[in-house]
């Protein structure tokens, strides 16, 4: 009996052990959401996250930011997560979605999220997010909307010139996907337009203005959040308002709108980008490095429209673009019976045809004879009628001849193009390609070109001149046969306006020498622009640059209502240092230290040198606490950075954020007194309060 009591002890410690070594392999992972579950992508999101991390492997910690409905993240957030992050198991990996809550960790990775691998996804600012490929801690997947490819399915449907009302908000996202709207119409060269902007109007005047809309008008529904007198709806409730009031399409750029009145477009899955990201932090949590798994670039977007509002704007499905899917698509009938008449027709037409072959056969055989006798009398009259024409081809070559020793002793080139095909070229153009007549006629004419799309591009751009018989006239550069390239005033002129595939004469005249002195001249104005904004010791940008910068700055924040702030800095004891080891060590030091700003500030911040031993960072879209945490982090490194020759260096930091309407000279007198403050100290930062942060 006691030998029995013994074994059930042993199996039951040894479940015990089991159960606490699988508890240890399981994987903690923190979900950083930057909306609340009421909003219509968080449960897409989770569901893509959840077909890849399963819960015997990962547990998922899930935070929300809600900063649709705020705008901004609140500071009790940051305080949530300290508390969790002291008391709660370490986590293995952070997963963000959305803008907010990438650039609220990515922006802590060195401090309150330090060694801690994270993927991000959903995120609409593209540079951004591009910005951390081979990071050794940060990677993820892009949320990349189709615009362009939904702007060239909305002219495909409603016509080039049909108007388009685009409707955003202030919201992050929002801005981001407006600016990229502005980038792609740009380059589509779309223009019929109009941008209705909750940040001027209010829900109800929005919805006042789209129930006046009419065909062929549509709508693109970026972001409707928050409107201008800061009241906020949850985006179905607005897209169900506008839907009602509005008589026109509506066409989105994400998948979980579809069905709610959203006619379609080539949409962004929620599900596909979690389960991409997912699948990043399957591989990270598996021991691949953060720095071997690139940023994802491309979201794999698809069409999708919906079906019944498709058909309520008159639209078929063999409209819509190849590979499209579709929502509420009824399910075809049963067509058995139908296939059952169309083959007994197919056999009677079979039966048709082949007694029509027979009737036909007999036919052919006579029409054989008819023609053959036809055909004798067509070689009698042939052979009468070669005779005559070679008379006349005689005649033509001795015109040839005549015309082409005029053009050849021509002054300018001359290349005849048909069909893209150098049909005909003079001996002067000869001589400028260094090609022989042979060796280029019937050739492609794009190897003439800098490159194969140049030609195309230039008969693009003349077609219109040519078609109306004038004269089109341009400098391009040209391909010569020993590799090197000359500039030719190019003159175009179409032998039959009504139809250039006639072909076009062109006349060529070498312009090489006057290019390139004017391309000496662009070198040294650019070279003069560079030592007019940069600082000659340190390469950064030198104090007038960097005004010039603020100014603009102050512009955009007096317009916009944003922040930003600057950041004055001096290096503590340099005169001392330049005493005890000479001028050439303190440049040396001056150098490494501005390399050393470079390195750790944003692509989006300004370095400057303002003077001397002083240097000044413009931080756009900074409020006093940020700059002055970067200030901190600047701090630290300068004081744990070894300078060659020179050993430790401190640095004084003065921190001050912009007020709205006031002036670049009160902005910087802010900083300069904060940076007195810190130099009566040396090697710490000084900011408005509460964000003054004292010597570690």
């Amino acid at each position: 009996m006691k030998r029995v009591r013994v074994y059930i002890c042993i199996l039951a410690l040894l479940n015990v052990a089991g159960a606490n070594a699988q508890q240890q392999a399981k994987k903690h992972v923190l979900f950083l959401s930057s909306y609340t579950p009421s909003y219509p992508t968080f449960y897409e999101q989770l569901s893509g996250l959840s077909s890849v991390l399963h819960p015997d492997d990962v547990q998922l910690d899930i935070e929300f930011m809600d900063v649709k409905r705020f705008g901004h993240f609140d500071a009790s957030i940051q305080h949530n997560l300290e508390y969790k992050l002291k008391n709660l198991p370490p986590y293995d990996l952070i997963i963000s979605g959305d803008d907010a809550a990438t650039q609220f960790v990515t922006q802590r990775r060195y401090g309150l999220f330090s060694d801690i691998p994270i993927v991000f996804f959903g995120v609409n600012d593209i540079d951004y997010g591009l910005s951390f490929d081979e990071d050794p801690q940060v990677t993820g997947v892009v949320e990349k909307a189709s615009i362009s490819d939904t702007l060239i399915l909305i002219q495909d449907l409603f016509g080039s010139d049909a108007p388009l009302v685009v409707i955003t908000d202030e919201s992050p996202t929002g801005q981001v996907d407006l600016r990229r709207f502005y980038k792609e119409t740009g380059q589509l060269g779309f223009d019929h337009y109009e941008v209705l902007s909750l940040t001027n109007n209010s829900f109800n005047e929005m919805l006042e203005k789209t129930s006046h809309l009419h065909a062929p008008s549509s709508i693109l529904l970026l972001s409707c959040y928050v409107d201008r007198l800061g009241e906020s709806q949850e985006f179905l409730t607005t897209l169900k308002q506008i839907y009602r009031n509005s008589s026109v399409p509506i066409f989105h750029m994400w998948r979980h709108s579809l069905g709610q009145g959203i006619f379609g477009g080539k949409l962004v899955s929620h599900f596909e980008q979690g389960k991409a990201a997912a699948a990043m932090a399957n591989r990270i949590l598996q021991g691949i490095p953060v720095s071997k798994t690139p940023v994802q670039g491309d979201s794999t977007n698809r069409y999708l429209f919906d079906f019944n509002e498709v058909q309520r704007f008159g639209f078929t499905l063999a409209e819509m673009p190849r590979s499209s899917q579709f929502i509420n698509q009824p399910r075809p009938p049963d067509r058995t019976l139908l296939y059952l008449i169309i083959a007994a027709l197919c056999c009677a037409l079979l039966i048709a045809v082949t007694l029509t072959l027979m009737f036909r056969t007999q036919i052919r055989k006579s029409i054989e004879k008819r023609m053959l006798t036809a055909n004798q009398e067509l070689e009698r009259e042939v052979i009468s009628r070669t005779q005559a024409l070679e008379i006349a081809r005689l005649e033509s070559e001795n015109l040839l001849r005549l015309r082409n020793s005029i053009l050849d002793n021509s002054l300018v080139g001359m290349v005849l193009i048909k069909n893209n095909k150098v049909e005909w070229i003079n001996q002067q153009a000869e001589s400028l390609f260094g090609y022989s007549a042979e060796e280029v006629l019937g050739n492609d004419a794009a190897f003439l070109q800098l490159n194969a799309a140049a030609l195309t591009e230039f008969q693009s751009r003349s077609r219109q001149a040519l078609k109306q018989g004038d004269t089109y006239q341009t400098e391009f550069s040209l391909n010569h046969r020993n590799g090197k390239t000359f500039w030719c005033i190019v003159s175009g002129k179409a032998l039959d306006p009504e139809d250039l595939e006639k072909g076009v004469l062109y006349i060529m005249m070498d312009i090489n020498s006057r290019k390139i002195m004017e391309d000496e001249l662009k070198q040294l104005n650019t070279k003069l622009e560079t030592q007019a904004t940069t600082d000659y010791l340190t390469k950064l940008y030198n104090r007038r640059f960097v005004c010039e910068r603020m100014e603009q700055e102050i512009t955009r924040s007096n317009r916009y209502n944003t922040r930003f702030s600057v950041i004055l800095l001096d290096i503590d004891h340099f005169k001392i240092l330049n005493d005890r080891f000479g001028h050439d060590i303190g440049d040396l030091v001056l150098k490494e230290l501005a390399d050393l700003l470079k390195s750790s500030c944003r692509q989006v911040d300004t370095v400057a040198r303002w003077g001397g031993e002083e240097f000044l960072i413009l931080c756009p879209s900074t409020d006093p606490v940020d700059a002055a945490k970067l200030a901190e982090l600047l701090r630290r490194r300068i004081e744990l950075h070894a300078f060659s020759h020179a050993g430790k260096v401190t640095a004084s930091f003065g921190v001050a954020g912009f007020l709205v309407k006031q002036s670049m000279a009160s902005l910087i007198k802010t900083a300069d007194n904060a940076l007195y403050q810190a130099k009566e100290v040396r090697n710490t930062v000084i900011a408005p309060e509460p964000t003054h942060l004292h010597r570690a």
